[in-house]
C-alpha cells in the first residue's frame, strides 16, 4: 500500500517556476517555455513583419490613388474629345451665319431685309455666346507669321508690302477649344516676289 502511494506521488507533476519569465511549467510538459531572449527575437521579427505590411499597404494605397487620378484624367479627356467633335460639327453653321451677315450688311436695307438680318444676328450671337461658355476661342491670324501647325495656306500672294510668310487675309476662321486646336485657320499668305530673297536673320 505504501509503495502505491509513493508511485502516485512520483507521477504527480511538480510545477517549476522559471527565472526571468515567472512562467510555471511541468517537468513532464511536452514543451518548455523559451528563454527571454527567444521572446525578444520573436518580438523583433513581429515588429519587422508589421513594418513590412504597413509599407505594402501604403504602396497599395498609393497605387490605388494613382489609378483613380489616371481614370479621372482619362474621363475628362474623353469628355473633352466628345465635346470637341460636337463643336467641330457646329462650326460650319457658324461660318454660314457669318457669311450671311456679311452679305446682308449691304443688301438688307436695299431689299428691306433688315428684320431678317436682325433675327440672323441674334441667332449668331446666341451661338457664339454658347461656344464661348464652353471654352471655344477664336484664333488671331491677320498680321501673324504663318504657322503650319495651326494655319492652312490656301492662297499665296507675291508682294513686298508685307513680310515674307505673313498672313494677309483670313479665309476661314480657326478656333481653339480648352487650349487645344479645334480647327486650323485657312489663310492667304504673303511671299516675297521671285528673285527677292528675304535677308537672313
Amino acid at each position: 500500500m505504501a509503495e502505491k502511494e509513493i508511485e502516485k506521488e512520483e507521477a504527480l507533476e511538480v510545477p517549476i517556476v522559471l527565472k526571468n519569465t515567472g512562467a510555471a511549467v511541468s517537468e513532464k510538459a511536452p514543451g518548455v517555455v523559451a528563454p527571454s531572449t527567444d521572446w525578444e527575437e520573436r518580438l523583433r521579427l513581429l515588429e519587422a513583419e508589421k513594418s513590412e505590411l504597413f509599407d505594402r499597404l501604403a504602396r497599395k494605397q498609393a497605387d490605388l490613388e494613382n489609378y483613380r487620378k489616371r481614370q479621372e484624367k482619362e474621363r475628362i479627356e474623353a469628355n473633352h474629345r466628345a465635346q470637341a467633335a460636337l463643336l467641330h460639327e457646329i462650326l460650319p453653321a457658324l461660318d454660314a451665319c457669318e457669311r450671311a451677315l456679311e452679305t446682308l450688311t449691304t443688301q438688307a436695307t436695299e431689299a428691306g431685309l433688315s428684320s431678317y438680318r436682325q433675327g440672323l444676328e441674334l441667332i449668331y450671337k446666341q451661338l457664339k455666346n454658347s461656344m464661348d461658355k464652353l471654352g471655344v476661342q477664336e484664333m488671331r491670324t491677320v498680321g501673324v507669321k504663318f504657322d503650319p501647325t495651326i494655319h492652312e495656306a490656301v492662297l499665296r500672294e507675291e508682294t513686298d508690302r508685307f513680310q515674307d510668310h505673313e498672313i494677309v487675309e483670313e479665309l476661314q476662321r480657326g478656333y481653339y477649344f480648352k487650349g487645344k486646336l479645334l480647327r486650323p485657320a485657312r489663310v492667304k499668305v504673303a511671299v516675297a516676289p521671285r528673285g527677292e530673297n528675304p535677308p537672313l536673320q
